[in-house]
């Protein structure tokens, strides 16, 4: 089959391997030419520079369709690590390096074909062949996959979908740990914790690297003070879970802050609502079908769970229009409950931020029920599961009265111990003086 890929992302890089492995021939059009001088700035990817919590489905699409490839991770200093209270494991590596490595491999494959431009549109004919259209001529192929993410191909021409705004912004910073520290963080545990007005995250990376994560209220405009690198080293050693592994003599800044803004919640199926097919011969997946905001790490796991059912699709042989309709339908009922669960996760933990009701639409959201019973015997592996997205978020729902009973006694989801925000921008305006 003749398969054009748009977009080399996480996504489209592990399509494009995966089905040139499988005898297809592959053609990529991407506008991003690479890094230069060691140096990848990612245009127009805001999450890029971002720590990513990549979960245990990523590297099980890894096992399953391109062990290699996990191998070579592991040699640019990935890791596999434990995940906390699980079997599952998530992979410690920043996207930086996790996507220079599959660039490389895409590249260096004789079977796949990358054209550095930018994709425009694309056509279905009636003897079933799809032209794509580049700034730089056309390509003829049975089948094109958008996988550009975020970004807007074929925007204008597709069907309306679900966007919500997450309302949090994140500012982070990475570091080097010297040899003497590492021994703190051997176990590969993520650190994470929620205060009054912000929540903090540590992740473990690839080899020797750290990151650090502050996440707040997008609109709290006072946070951007942490933006400046005294003012964030402050507000680090502030909070007591992150510094106690951060010190000094131990770790060494190796990034300016970097800073995510514009995140959303958006969820686009291919359909309008009188059933129409709008972008026939052309199959959105990863970002370009479900994009959650990064709060919880799902972005790269919804993603290539998604690719691993097309490439599924596509091994079955179907024509490329029933494909497209059946890869809808599975969207819709194994990625959308993870769009309203993202929604109202998000929506929560702001209000959680400012001491409010924790309810969504007169719902409860599964991060506060799943919360409530961490610690319940009779519910915690479900809970476990749920967590490590081996089960949907439908298994809590009957967690829910119980739930309930617990608010109503007066339990609310416990702060972390640290500063408030106040105490923390305090401390932060007076690292700049």
């Amino acid at each position: 089959m003749d398969i054009s890929i748009v977009g080399l992302g996480p996504t489209g890089c592990f399509l494009a391997l995966a089905l040139a492995r499988r005898g297809h021939r592959i053609t990529v059009v991407e506008r991003d030419r690479g890094p230069v001088a060691g140096r990848w700035t990612r245009r127009g990817v805001v999450q890029f520079h971002q720590p990513h919590g990549i979960r245990t489905q990523v590297v099980d699409a890894l096992r399953a369709e391109l062990p290699d490839m996990l191998e070579v991770v592991r040699s640019a200093g990935g890791q596999v690590l434990p995940a906390p209270g699980s079997e599952d494991v998530r992979l410690g590596i920043r996207r930086s390096v996790y996507e220079s490595v599959f660039w490389d491999a895409v590249r260096a494959d004789a079977r796949i074909e990358v054209l550095p431009t930018t994709a425009r549109d694309a056509s279905y004919a009636a003897d079933g062949r799809v032209t794509l259209v580049t700034d730089h001529g056309v390509v003829t192929s049975d089948l094109v996959l958008n996988a550009t993410g975020r970004a807007r191909f074929l925007d204008d021409r597709r069907a309306p979908g679900l966007d919500a705004d997450p309302g949090i912004a994140y500012a982070s910073r990475q570091y080097q740990v010297a040899e003497r520290g590492l021994a703190a963080f051997a176990d590969g545990q993520a650190v994470s914790g929620t205060l009054p007005g912000y929540s903090v995250m540590l992740f473990r990376q690839d080899s020797d690297v750290v990151s650090t994560l502050f996440v707040h209220e997008s609109a709290d405009d006072e946070f951007a003070v942490i933006r400046l690198p005294s003012a964030y080293d402050a507000v680090t050693a502030a909070v007591p879970a992150l510094a106690s592994l951060m010190r000094p003599e131990s770790v060494r800044p190796i990034s300016p802050v970097h800073v995510g803004r514009r995140m959303r919640n958006v969820y686009r199926g291919r359909l309008t609502e009188a059933d129409e097919d709008v972008t026939p011969g052309v199959v959105h997946v990863g970002d370009a079908q479900f994009s959650p905001s990064p709060m919880n790490g799902r972005g790269m796991a919804t993603s290539l769970l998604q690719a691993r059912h097309l490439i599924d699709l596509v091994e079955a042989g179907h024509d490329v229009l029933t494909m497209a309709r059946m890869f809808d339908e599975w969207c819709r009922a194994e990625m959308l409950p993870w769009f309203h669960v993202q929604v109202a996760d998000d929506v929560s933990l702001v209000r959680q931020w400012h001491g409010l009701d924790l309810e969504v639409d007169g719902r409860l959201p599964p991060s506060v029920i799943a919360k409530a019973h961490a610690d319940d015997e009779h519910y915690r592996e479900t809970i476990n599961h749920y967590l490590d997205m081996r089960l949907p978020p439908s298994v809590l729902i009957p967690m829910e009265p119980a739930t309930r009973a617990k608010l109503a006694s007066g339990w609310r989801p416990p702060f972390a111990d640290g500063p408030s925000r106040a105490e923390l921008l305090r401390t932060a305006r007076a690292a700049l003086t």
